[in-house]
């Protein structure tokens, strides 16, 4: 019986951590400027799928956000 309540104990944490990953992935795509409205597909990937392919759609996503750097004068390359 000890057994079964550990295994059931492990299972539910490791849906948890699941979903608080969910949760920082979104925050991040959000944070890019993407997802604004509504993250609803990222949660279905990351619930139906794997948190694996949420991270990768996240990290190829470009930063259009107000918090994305801008690209400034100093840091351009010269002319020639």
């Amino acid at each position: 019986m000890n057994a079964f309540l550990l295994l059931f104990v492990i299972i539910v944490l490791l849906l948890v951590a699941e979903l608080l990953a969910i949760a920082q992935l979104v925050q991040i795509a959000k944070m890019k400027g993407h997802y604004t409205d509504g993250a609803g597909v990222l949660w279905f990937i990351g619930i139906c799928g794997t948190v694996i392919m949420v991270a990768i759609i996240v990290a190829l996503l470009p930063d259009r956000g107000d918090r994305a750097p801008q690209p400034s004068e100093a840091n351009a390359l010269p002319e020639v």
